[in-house]
């Protein structure tokens, strides 16, 4: 999107390649002092959108530890837990987005893409089968998918109707 304000001025929105050009223009008016390290170029990428998004499934997954579980976090540590899920979605062609720990019912949180709902079983059936936790995975929607399910038609009956 471009704007022409005047003939000498075309504004647009920013992206990583201006990066060094805003730099300099922030140090010029800052008296030359660095300000690399505060405008990364992480700040010019667009956040994607869902319709940019890859077309992956994503998931969310909350796992509680048992005993036997709980052992193992506290030999092995947080770190090596989320390695494990991380080379666990891997090698189902996703990739672990977030992982986190927490306190409450739940001790640990993720988010992964998967490429199909029959991997995302694969992981549910091993996670809780191994014995060291329990686990739940849901299927995450976009706005736009949500948008999309709004406007399908269901011919549905409740029970005793």
């Amino acid at each position: 999107m471009h704007f022409l304000i005047n003939a000498d001025i075309n504004i647009r929105k920013a992206d990583p390649a201006d990066h060094h050009r805003v730099i300099g223009a922030l140090q010029d008016w800052w008296g030359g002092r660095d300000l690399t390290a505060m405008l990364p170029k992480l700040f010019l990428s667009q956040r994607p959108t869902a319709q940019r998004r890859s077309k992956t499934p994503k998931y969310f997954a909350h796992a509680s530890y048992i005993v036997e579980g709980l052992k193992g976090l506290l030999k092995d540590g947080g770190s090596k837990r989320q390695e494990v899920v991380e080379q666990l979605t891997k090698g189902l062609g996703g990739t672990l987005e977030a992982f986190y720990y927490a306190f409450g019912n739940d001790d640990v949180f993720a988010i992964f893409d998967l490429p199909d709902i029959v991997s995302a079983t694969a992981v549910s059936m091993a996670l809780n089968g191994a014995g060291g936790a329990t686990s739940k995975i849901t299927v995450l929607l976009t706005p736009e998918e949500v948008d999309q399910a709004t406007k399908k038609t269901v011919d549905y009956r409740p029970p005793g109707q």
